[in-house]
């Protein structure tokens, strides 16, 4: 366990482009098959929902920190007015 208690620039950005790259994918695979089909927009619409919950977990978690202990600085990447 005390090995996920240390901040981690590189996993941090690591979940980040995991996140923000698929979800760019799927936005530009609906784009172009909205022409084809809507029905196969469809599961990439779901898909692309629990990406942007994704997106949005990882952000909370950044800028709020929830007093878990770690420095606000080491969590957030810029100067957002939560940090």
């Amino acid at each position: 366990m005390a090995k996920y208690q240390q901040s981690s620039t590189r996993r941090a950005t690591w979940q980040v482009a995991d996140t923000l790259l698929p979800y760019a994918a799927v936005w530009l695979l609906i784009a172009l098959l909205e022409d084809i089909s809507l029905w196969l927009t469809v599961p990439l619409v779901v898909l692309g929902g629990g990406l942007l919950v994704r997106m949005f977990i990882i952000f909370h978690d950044c800028v709020t920190a929830h007093s878990s202990g770690r420095n606000e600085q080491t969590m957030c990447w810029d100067r957002s007015p939560g940090c």
